[in-house]
């Protein structure tokens, strides 16, 4: 029987690797003996990207490739040598505004070398440039969403750790985080603001369907006014412990570590020293030298919270819509009557400063009813005709005093008399 006997046989590569560009084999080089290819660690994956991405940042090349790569944090090393030299020949086309779909892959390695500076000369123009590739080619050319929302994220944590003006970072900022921080200052200090304004931010947490009560549909400003009234009374007011109702349902402003940029391959140095960043009076974002770690101050907007607003707003729905005979009553539930003590107490206040309201008080000062009795008088005298003046004279003659002379004694007697 014949034996038959198999041997190791090395692939040819050689062809291959003849066509693959100088550069690109050179890139390759950097990393290699260099672990980082497969590693999960995002800040050693981070550096070598930069590395690489520094390397090649003026590269161009001329190799069409077309079709889907999946990768987590795609980088220079997830792809293979067509699709490198794809990459490359579809940036030197999106650098001259040629904005052509491609694998969604290449889009965010292009967006990573954009938060590393490659390829532009300062922190503002990867900026710019971002915001010019979201609307060019994620919005308009691709229609991916997502990726909209991933480079407005990345704008905002980019501005931040590279210390841009606040203008900028507000600019970037989450909508929904300065909506919430809006409403956190308003429910926290209402004296300063309008009613209008304390019954929009209760809405806010408590839920729009508010705009709809009873309430505010038959009473309109005047309800408006009543919801922001026992808020205002209630924030007055001490729970046990010196506690106020706000810190209660929402807590204080509480520190939790920040992670910019941790879904990308940026590799960015931190500050030297401690710098702190207000987004607004209830936003800030710091920076911690010694423990190398970002933090991120805030209202914590949590599930509890909100359900004890909620109970808060509800019962005041109700006893509000009983006490002003509004409509539909709602059904009482165990859990609010922790909030009966703030919202009886503004209502009893309100029911007597009505029956204080009703009753007339009149304060009278006798020197100024004696101003008004002579100046009445003047103005009548001043409506009197001149014969309605002789008249009233004729009709009250002036009397003859014990002094006047009789006219009879007084003539001197006749001389013949004598």
């Amino acid at each position: 029987m014949e034996r038959k006997y198999y041997y190791d046989t090395p692939i040819d590569f050689s062809e291959k690797e003849k066509k693959t560009p100088e550069k690109i084999r050179q890139m390759y080089l950097l990393a290699q003996g260099n672990s980082v290819k497969y590693c999960t660690a995002s800040v050693s994956k981070a550096r070598l990207f930069y590395v690489q991405g520094k390397f090649m940042e003026n590269y161009e090349d001329d190799f069409p490739w077309y079709g889907e790569i999946r990768a987590y944090l795609p980088d220079y090393q997830s792809l293979s040598i067509d699709q490198l030299r794809g990459y490359f020949t579809w940036r030197s086309k999106i650098r001259k505004g040629e904005y052509e779909k491609n694998a969604e892959a290449y889009a965010f390695i292009y967006i990573f070398e954009l938060l590393n500076g490659i390829g532009v000369q300062s922190p503002e123009e990867s900026m710019e440039e971002m915001v010019r590739f979201g609307k060019y080619y994620a919005d308009e050319t691709a229609g991916n969403m997502l990726m909209q929302r991933f480079i407005r994220q990345w704008l905002f944590e980019f501005a931040v750790v590279n210390g841009m003006d606040q203008e900028t970072i507000l600019k970037y900022a989450d909508t929904e985080d300065l909506k919430w921080d809006r409403t956190m200052l308003v429910l926290k200090e209402p004296e300063k603001y309008e009613n209008s304004e304390i019954f929009e931010a209760m809405c806010e947490v408590a839920g729009k369907k508010y705009f709809s009560s009873s309430v505010i549909k038959k009473l309109g400003n005047e309800g408006i006014d009543y919801f922001a009234g026992i808020w205002k009374f209630a924030c007055s007011q001490l729970l046990p412990k010196e506690k106020k109702l706000f810190d209660k349902c929402f807590g204080t402003l509480r520190m939790r570590t920040w992670y910019p940029l941790n879904m990308t391959l940026c590799y960015f140095e931190n500050p030297e020293k401690s710098v702190t960043y207000a987004l607004d009076e209830c936003r800030s974002f710091s920076y911690v030298p010694e423990n190398a770690i970002w933090f991120e101050t805030s209202y914590r907007k949590t599930v509890s919270g909100i359900e004890t607003f909620s109970e808060f707003m509800r019962s005041a729905d109700r006893k509000l819509r009983i006490y002003l005979k509004t409509g539909r009553e709602l059904q009482e539930k165990v859990g609010e009557k922790w909030t009966y003590r703030f919202i009886d107490s503004f209502i009893e206040a309100d029911k007597a400063a009505k029956a204080e309201a009703k009753k007339v008080k009149i304060s009278l000062n006798l020197a100024d009813l004696e101003k008004i009795r002579s100046d009445a008088l003047k103005t009548c005298d001043s409506l009197l005709t001149e014969e309605e003046k002789l008249e009233t004279t004729d009709e009250n003659p002036v009397e003859k005093t014990e002094t006047q002379p009789d006219k009879t004694e007084s003539e001197p007697q006749n001389l013949t008399s004598l």
